[in-house]
């Protein structure tokens, strides 16, 4: 039984590293995934107002966007990938995967340290072109 629970923990931690890739992958990838998974979570919330329930973690529209994706690296990917490394010794994982979780971790660093002294924070901006463009494209349809 040791052996098949051992085989589905090492299976579950591949889904999960699948599920939360995002975070290792190049910046522009990442802040082009983040922001899918931010309209599918403020969309939630947009329902949740609506159907007058309480809003769920991370689906307010009013959120602190770099803080919850430096904490979504930090205590969910970061962790993830670690025990992957440990668990497979994926020297490459090391080497890339770990490295541009490190290189995102930072970037929203500095993005957080923008919006606490009042600065526009780049990806915000690039965000609400984003949703603009994706809001005309779907009235088109």
């Amino acid at each position: 039984m040791k052996e098949e629970d051992d085989r589905m923990m090492s299976m579950s931690i591949c889904l999960k590293c699948a599920d939360v890739a995002h975070g290792g992958k190049e910046l522009d990838l990442h802040k082009r995934w983040s922001r899918r998974i931010l309209e599918e979570f403020f969309w939630q919330g947009d329902q949740e107002i609506e159907l007058g329930l309480p809003l769920s973690p991370l689906c307010d529209r009013k959120c602190n966007v770099a803080k919850s994706q430096q904490g979504f690296l930090n205590f969910i990917c970061k962790p993830l990938f670690d025990l992957f490394d440990k668990a497979f010794f994926d020297e490459n994982m090391r080497k890339t995967v770990s490295k541009q979780i490190e290189d995102n971790i930072k970037y929203w660093g500095d993005e957080m340290a923008k919006e606490e002294k009042g600065e526009k924070s780049l990806y915000m901006d690039e965000t609400a072109q984003i949703l603009d463009d994706i809001k005309t494209e779907a009235a088109q349809l």
